[in-house]
């Protein structure tokens, strides 16, 4: 019977400790998937406002660098550049390879590249580096200085330029040195969405991203706790990771021995949750998502024991704690039984004897139990009444008699 109380215990204790380490399991799991969707969101709008800005440009029906029409286009990509923070630059460029944008860095200018003589000629009107809200646009954006040189290449030359031109398709650039800001950052380009009198593309919209953004987002991930994200083209080189405070000059694959290959090939760029990525002796939840309008995805890797280890620690004491209390009242109960059954075997020995008429030297049986102690009180008093008894009956014969199992009747001759 104890050992079944036992083994019930046992079963009860240890369905409990894997039922609560499955609590903690999706209790962890949960908090990184929702952190992971919330940096996914964060990226996402960040992505769409820049791209917004850049496909706002290419949709406005009076994109030009020529001089009728280029203060327009200045005032336009001025105020796009005000609302999209994610833009380093911001500039169109039409079919014959004449450019008018705005750049952030190094200082805030408009640039204007016109064709000159078979080349090409870039200008810079330089405004403020602060530009206050307060004041009007005109005194805003006012012109401080001015720079022009000849411009070395034909802007059209460039592949992702060619190919929007050519496609009329929007275009994401390889991780490339930006021109002015010198940070390595990607390109968006959205061709014109209004088709010249030929229902060609008129030109092309695009944009400069710095990668410096994204870095900012996914060390965001490890700063709002534990757990670390990056970045990923879809060939496997990271654009920006936050286990990495130095980057890098150019996205690059990672060695074979670092946890973001690990977890390029587990999750091939697809959406993905992989519930326990083992790595170099630890186990890590994975989350993966791709990340719209672009063949990038955001992965996110959390160490199982930074999220449930403590808990876990805690648990596994308590499990001991109970485990020692449940030997302890084993033990316990095993204690006060024997102190119950010895007394009652003990009485069941006493019986035995008297039964036979030995009657020399019965033990006298004490126990904490009032019953069991008037029983022992009672059989010894039979045992001295009996004993008082072999005076006048033969105790030979008898026990004789009893052996055989031969009943007497009152006046001593056997019975037949």
């Amino acid at each position: 019977m104890a050992g079944m109380v036992l083994l019930q215990a046992i079963l009860l204790l240890g369905f409990g400790y894997f039922g609560a380490d499955r609590l903690l399991y999706s209790v962890g799991h949960d908090a990184h998937a929702e952190k992971h969707a919330r940096l996914q969101v964060d990226i996402q709008s960040f992505m769409a406002a820049a791209t917004g800005a850049i496909r706002a440009l290419a949709g406005a029906p009076h994109n030009s660098s020529e001089p009728h029409g280029e203060d327009r286009s200045a005032e336009l990509i001025w105020s796009l550049m005000s609302e999209s923070k994610a833009l380093d630059q911001l500039y169109f460029v039409d079919r014959d390879g004449e450019l008018i944008g705005v750049q952030r860095y190094p200082e805030p200018a408009l640039r204007r590249v016109h064709s000159q003589g078979g080349g090409f000629v870039e200008a810079h009107y330089y405004t403020p580096r602060v530009q206050q809200l307060t004041l009007d646009p005109v005194r805003r954006y006012a012109t401080t200085g001015t720079m022009k040189r000849a411009f070395p290449e034909d802007i059209r030359a460039r592949p992702w330029i060619k190919t929007a031109l050519a496609s009329g398709q929007t275009v994401w650039t390889e991780p490339h040195v930006l021109p002015f800001s010198r940070e390595v950052g990607v390109t968006f380009v959205a061709p014109d969405v209004i088709p010249d009198e030929r229902g060609e593309t008129d030109g092309v919209a695009a944009g400069d991203i710095s990668l410096r953004h994204l870095a900012g987002f996914v060390r965001s991930f490890s700063r709002a706790g534990t757990g670390d994200s990056a970045i990923l083209t879809a060939d496997g080189r990271v654009l920006a990771r936050s286990d990495q405070q130095e980057e890098s000059a150019m996205p690059v694959r990672q060695a074979a021995s670092d946890i973001i290959t690990a977890i390029a090939l587990a999750t091939s760029g697809k959406t993905a949750n992989i519930p326990a990525l083992d790595f170099e002796d630890r186990s890590y939840l994975v989350q993966s998502t791709p990340i719209p309008g672009t063949d990038w995805h955001l992965v996110s890797w959390l160490p199982e024991d930074s999220v449930t280890g403590g808990l876990k620690h805690h648990l596994l004491i308590a499990a001991i704690v109970m485990a020692l209390c449940l030997v302890t009242a084993l033990m316990i109960s095993l204690w006060l039984s024997r102190r119950v059954t010895d007394p009652i075997e003990a009485l069941a020995g006493v019986a035995r004897r008297i039964g036979r008429l030995e009657l020399e030297g019965l033990p006298r049986v004490e126990s904490a139990i009032d019953e069991i102690e008037r029983l022992g009180e009672t059989l010894d008093e039979s045992g001295r009444s009996l004993r008082a008894f072999r005076k006048f009956v033969p105790a030979d014969v008898v026990n004789e008699l009893v052996k055989q199992g031969k009943p007497l009747q009152p006046d001593g001759r056997l019975m037949e």
